[in-house]
């Protein structure tokens, strides 16, 4: 799948072929919130689950399917202006792709329940993250198009990149 990414420019001079970012660079800095470190902690074991092992000092790389709708960028600038960044666009493997509906993950970010009469525990009641029909039909995620469509993977490799802009 075609994913755009915005890096800061650093992550384009890593040595080798795979491009990782830090687990510290995925929170405490960035996200200090304890709440927001629960959902990236969980997150990650979805992934974990789902796809398979994570290098536990290695955070995921956040990205959206191409094309990435201008209108979100105005709305949600993915870096400070005044970070030396970098958009990229790569061809990442499917299988790698967790992907998910940006107005629900703001559900789990804040720690709030999809359902409440569910029963269910604060993260099992968090899965239904990935229900796509379920989201539908609770008007989670009304707009499951590339707008509000969002991906998480563990790295880049040098060779995935199709295109970059500085």
């Amino acid at each position: 799948m075609l994913i755009e990414t915005f890096q800061k420019r650093r992550f384009l001079k890593q040595s080798g072929d795979i491009l990782t970012t830090s687990r510290q660079c995925e929170m405490g800095i960035v996200y200090p919130d304890v709440k927001f470190q629960q959902a990236y902690d969980w997150l990650r074991d979805q992934y974990v689950k789902r796809r398979g092992p994570l290098d536990p000092r290695q955070a995921l790389i956040w990205g959206w399917p191409s094309p990435y709708p201008i209108e979100a960028y105005q709305l949600n600038p993915p870096m400070d202006k005044r970070v030396a960044a970098v958009h990229l666009w790569v061809e990442v493997p499917d299988e790698l792709i967790l992907e998910t509906n940006f107005e629900s993950w703001s559900i789990i970010l804040n720690r709030l329940l999809f359902d409440e009469d569910s029963g269910l525990t604060l993260e099992k009641d968090w899965e239904k993250l990935f229900d796509t029909k379920w989201l539908e039909q609770h008007e989670y995620a009304y707009e499951l198009d590339a707008n509000s469509a969002q991906t998480v993977f563990p790295y880049i490799k040098q060779e995935w990149i199709k295109k970059l802009s500085i």
